[in-house]
């Protein structure tokens, strides 16, 4: 059941862009990324989108990155927006050490929602990682409807660094989000460098 998002706002978090290293021979590998792998990541980590999107013909950049880790696609029928963030999660209460608790009160502070709120209302899904085309990074996600608009809110909390990582999607015509997420994981992935 999608939480009722009837004049909900999204709240941006101010935050600085997290420095990246990507290491090719960790970025070329596979394996996964659960919520529980999370817990053996250290302070240091660093992690980052690879955004495919800009290299596909079905998307144009629309939202140039800001310089606070967020930017912007529009599908070629423009249907469809795609918007991804990352950066430092200081707003956020990392306390737990448990990424999945940790990416639902991500979720509840962009959203301006209740941590109650997000606990009857996320969902698991996945990101792609260190490669695109696959589902191997847990991620929480919520879905809304306002009537003219459907979204997803997609996102992973990596606890240990304090970074986060969203993906939203927001689609109007009947197009559902949740297929247009599948697309973004063809083409893009989150990269983890422990």
């Amino acid at each position: 059941k999608p939480v009722d998002v009837t004049g909900a706002t999204r709240l941006d978090v101010p935050t600085d862009q997290a420095d990246v290293e990507i290491d090719d021979e960790t970025a070329m590998g596979g394996g996964e990324l659960s919520f529980a792998d999370g817990a053996a990541l250290s302070t240091t980590t660093t992690a980052e989108w690879a955004d495919g999107l800009v290299l596909d013909d079905g998307w144009t950049l629309t939202s140039p990155d800001d310089g606070n880790g967020n930017w912007g696609y529009t599908s070629a029928d423009g249907g469809c927006t795609v918007a991804y963030w990352q950066g430092m999660i200081g707003d956020v209460d990392t306390s737990s050490g448990d990424d999945a608790i940790v990416s639902d009160k991500m979720l509840a502070t962009l959203l301006g929602a209740t941590d109650a709120d997000i606990a009857e209302y996320a969902f698991d899904t996945d990101f792609a990682y260190q490669v695109p085309g696959n589902d191997e990074a847990d991620a929480r996600a919520v879905v809304g409807d306002d009537g003219t608009t459907q979204w997803i809110m997609a996102a992973r909390a990596l606890s240990q660094p304090g970074l986060g990582f969203t993906v939203t999607i927001d689609c109007t015509g009947g197009q559902d989000p949740e297929d247009v997420l599948d697309q973004v994981n063809e083409l893009s992935a989150l990269i983890v460098t422990p």
